[in-house]
């Protein structure tokens, strides 16, 4: 077998996989979607074996390819964790309700619990962790969907959150659980109540190892076995609000023990520390802090999530077997490297774009400023700029708006500012050398500075344009068959518009009322063209144009009123993401679906 593992760990053929991911999807995407259209024809018997089985293979490659660049990606850090604040049991009964809708409830019971000392919230990545469970359970059911599966969430050590699946009727090895998790084999002649391909449980694995977690695969003592997912409870990403959960220094008792290998993070946590009145000891690894808690007693613990001698899971589990620091308040966090680099230079907010309109109003708010105050502002996207002068209007300041970000020291340089809102990810001068300039004047040595930045990755731009879409379909996870459905349902919610033109690669033609629907197609791959607009039209939906950009998009759609719009996101000239946004913008497409 191909030495899957050693894909994930070798870089080059990460990025390989990366650059022409697409490359690799799009053809099998197209045999499935082809397929899928064939399957639905009047066939013969022998003709329907042999498309199914074209169709099957191609979900399978399919299935696979995209487990291995997820792989690839995850692996190579490529993408970050999405990390958010979520409630913990609104997310479980979510995968509860999944599974109950797909199995044989006859033959598989499940059963889901919850410990009593379990968080209400938690904050890690809701996609990767749902992802995680649904493979690991889902691979359980497969294998043998008899009898009961328990699913126990419960914080098994303070600070960790563990969520653990015990099937009492699995038989399998240990030993052999272990192999699936490097490459699972698929049994061909089973029902499979969730479709995995051979690297879902890698994946899986991969995804709870990118959240700081780790997955234990174990015998259980009585029957089966267990199989548990355990995180680090992280808490808020705001270093303030957590050093402020601490208890109050005292007289008796002002020590906090800090485990930090990284210098700015250390100093960054030792300034606070002591300006709140805490006596801060920076050690720089878990050996080294396990050997001082033996002996010294601390008021609180502050450690970091990755540390070079110890897993963090590790090191809390030995801080809490010490009984002289079993009760002693841990709080585990990470700051990422560009918040370091913000935090050390002075600035006192940090916005991860889109900002919000209301926050940074109550941010500016906050402040207690003068009314005449002067605002600066720097961005270059000129829509974020209007963005936040509108907030500093509206907080009722002055705002002080430039867009080039190297012209911003000549023009402040005889000005009284009292704030200053700038954007990192800018050319020629980015906002950490702009800040810096800034700072370099005397005048503005104690200025207060608001950051925000943007992560380009795919997660960041869907919530940039996050409620500007009805509906979001992967390519890589949709299958064309949920399409039809998917648009019936839209356009069953909305009020048909009045008759426009459409058609086909051609020129808007008067609409027949009994064409029913108008939809506007956005996608630049011709054979996706085929394949969507065939399947709408077995569906009961021919009134259908087709344009091949997000700026042809744009131009149609101020020329008609569409019922519904199926956009592509990844197109030339114009991308689905800003044609979304702009089409937005006009009046009569405020509340038309758009998938």
């Amino acid at each position: 077998s191909c030495k899957f593992e050693g894909v994930a760990s070798d870089s080059s053929i990460n990025r390989l996989l990366q650059d022409v991911s697409n490359d690799l999807r799009t053809p099998a995407n197209s045999i499935l979607g082809f397929a899928s259209l064939l399957y639905d024809d009047k066939l013969n018997s022998v003709q329907t074996e042999y498309v199914k089985l074209i169709k099957d293979n191609a979900q399978k490659i399919s299935g696979l390819l995209n487990d291995l660049i997820d792989i690839s990606r995850v692996s190579s850090g490529s993408v970050t964790p999405q990390l958010s604040t979520f409630e913990l049991q609104p997310f479980i009964e979510e995968i509860e309700t999944n599974f109950k809708e797909k199995i044989d409830q006859s033959v598989t019971t499940l059963q889901f619990s919850f410990g009593e000392a379990v968080p209400k919230e938690i904050e890690s990545d809701h996609q990767r962790l749902k992802t995680a469970v649904t493979y690991v359970l889902g691979y359980l059911i497969n294998e043998n969907p008899y009898g009961k599966i328990d699913v126990q969430v419960s914080e098994s050590l303070a600070g960790i959150l563990g969520i653990k699946i015990h099937h009492p009727g699995f038989i399998l090895p240990v030993e052999k659980v272990h192999d699936a998790f490097r490459i699972a084999q698929i049994h061909e002649s089973r029902s499979k109540t969730i479709s995995l391909s051979t690297l879902s449980l890698n994946l899986a694995e991969k995804y709870v190892q990118s959240l700081k977690g780790e997955l234990v695969i174990a015998k259980d003592p009585v029957q089966g076995i267990n199989i548990t997912i355990n995180l680090l409870l992280t808490g808020a990403a705001d270093f303030a609000k957590q050093i402020e959960s601490m208890p109050k220094p005292d007289a008796r008792n002002n020590r906090v023990l800090v485990i930090e290998d990284d210098y700015a993070t250390s100093k960054l946590l030792s300034n606070y520390l002591n300006k709140w009145g805490y006596e801060p000891t920076i050690v720089n690894a878990g050996q080294k802090a396990l050997q001082i808690l033996e002996t010294e007693g601390f008021l609180s613990i502050i450690t970091n999530v990755t540390l070079p001698d110890i897993n963090g899971l590790e090191l809390l589990r030995k801080i809490r077997e010490n009984k002289l620091h079993r009760h002693t308040p841990v709080i585990v966090c990470s700051v990422e490297a560009e918040q370091q680099k913000a935090f050390l230079m002075g600035s006192v907010e940090y916005f991860v774009k889109p900002i919000s309109y209301k926050d940074l109003v109550e941010v500016l708010t906050s402040y207690r400023l003068r009314r005449d105050a002067n605002v600066l502002c720097v961005d270059d996207d000129i829509n974020t700029l209007n963005l936040v002068k509108e907030a500093i209007q509206s907080a009722g300041f002055n705002p002080v708006a430039e867009n080039f970000s190297y012209e911003v020291p000549e023009k402040i340089a005889n000005m009284d500012l009292d704030l200053a809102i700038v954007d990192l990810d800018m050319p020629r001068m980015n906002g950490f050398e702009l800040i810096k300039e800034i700072k370099s004047n005397p005048r503005f040595a104690s200025l207060p500075i608001i950051i925000y930045t943007g992560k380009e990755n795919y997660e960041e731009d869907l919530a940039k344009i996050n409620g500007l879409f009805t509906e979001l379909l992967d390519k890589k996870s949709t299958k064309i068959e949920d399409l039809a459905e998917t648009i019936s349902k839209m356009v069953n919610r909305t009020e048909p518009a009045a008759p426009v033109p459409g058609a086909v690669h051609g020129q808007p033609q008067p609409a027949q009322e009994d064409q029913g629907p108008s939809i506007l197609l956005v996608e630049d791959y011709k054979h996706s063209q085929i394949i969507v607009t065939r399947l709408l039209r077995k569906n009961g939906f021919s009134n259908v144009t087709v344009v091949e950009n997000g700026a042809e998009a744009v131009d149609q759609a101020r020329k008609a009123v569409y019922d519904l719009i199926l956009m592509d996101m990844q197109m030339p000239v114009m991308n689905g993401f800003e044609a979304t946004e702009r089409i937005r913008q006009m009046p009569e497409y405020k509340d038309t679906p758009i998938i």
